[in-house]
């Protein structure tokens, strides 16, 4: 067996690294973010920086990609039907609100378009919640407790576009209740 060479990695640095990335995007922006400014912030040296990461997208791209890993999980099943749709609902919001998550996506999705690495790793969290979401919603029609009229899609993109849009652009109050507001529509009768 061969063992790596050298003094082994501080897991320390890597926290270090992504608190400065963080709050550098949620400050500063995409464009504000730099080797420079993560050294300067996290007191530690370029070199070290570096050593890590090839350059500054690889940087970002790593710790956006850690944090929508750890933060941004589908929410477990609960066998309500509609409590289930509820709940993924729900759980969008807490991710934007209580994590760090909002303030990343606030600062990278005008960035998407020219950078396609970036692009590919948010659309593959967000399939992934939302194949989750959908599942749920289908689950709750099959049940009776939700009534869509028209295509499943679109109630789906009125749904989670309607927080995404409040959180990014309306700058309104968006707690927990507002899921249960976005699915009065959809209630039987």
């Amino acid at each position: 067996m061969q063992t790596a060479r050298g003094r082994p990695r501080d897991t320390s640095v890597e926290q270090r690294i992504e608190q400065a990335v963080v709050e550098l995007l949620s400050e500063a922006g995409f464009a504000g973010t730099s080797i420079e400014g993560v050294a300067q912030l996290s007191g530690l040296s370029r070199p070290t920086i570096y050593r890590r990461y090839a350059d500054r997208l690889t940087m970002i791209n790593s710790v956006v990609a850690e944090l929508l890993a750890r933060d941004s999980p589908p929410p477990t099943d609960h066998p309500d039907p509609y409590e289930n749709v509820c709940r993924h609902l729900k759980d969008t919001i807490r991710m934007l609100t209580q994590t760090p998550i909002g303030p990343i996506y606030r600062a990278v999705l005008p960035e998407l378009p020219r950078h396609a690495a970036l692009a590919e790793l948010v659309n593959k969290i967000g399939s992934a919640r939302r194949k989750k979401l959908n599942t749920a919603i289908d689950r709750a029609l099959a049940a009776g407790v939700l009534v869509i009229n028209g295509d499943v899609d679109a109630a789906t993109d009125g749904l989670v576009g309607a927080i995404y849009f409040r959180y990014l652009m309306a700058s309104r109050a968006l707690g927990p209740g507002y899921a249960e507001k976005l699915l009065q529509p959809y209630l039987p009768g």
